[in-house]
């Protein structure tokens, strides 16, 4: 089970990227990663952050790999898909 305070670091980001969505989160312990919805008026986003990736890092660089990976920007882009974040990168809905 993934530390609170890195999932809470992946909330905050998506919280700063997405001003007035609502963000559900939860485990998903089949695929060893962790759910999130960002939902608002118009548009839902979902991405699934790996576990490995969530341990591999400390909450406080979080936010900062995300942005360097560009989550955002793939969320937006990609509002069909279900955006992975694993340890190196970004992939779509388990290629």
């Amino acid at each position: 089970m993934a530390d609170k305070n890195k999932v809470q670091a992946v909330v905050d980001y998506l919280r700063a990227e997405f001003p007035q969505s609502n963000i559900e989160d939860w485990p998903v312990a089949a695929n060893q990663t962790h759910f999130f919805r960002i939902t608002d008026e118009k548009s839902s986003f979902q991405t699934e952050v790996f576990e490995s990736f969530l341990a591999q890092h400390d909450a406080a660089s979080i936010a900062d790999r995300l942005r360097k990976f560009t989550l955002a920007e793939h969320l937006r882009e990609l509002p069909t898909h279900v955006v992975l974040v694993t340890e190196v990168g970004l992939k779509l809905d388990y290629e």
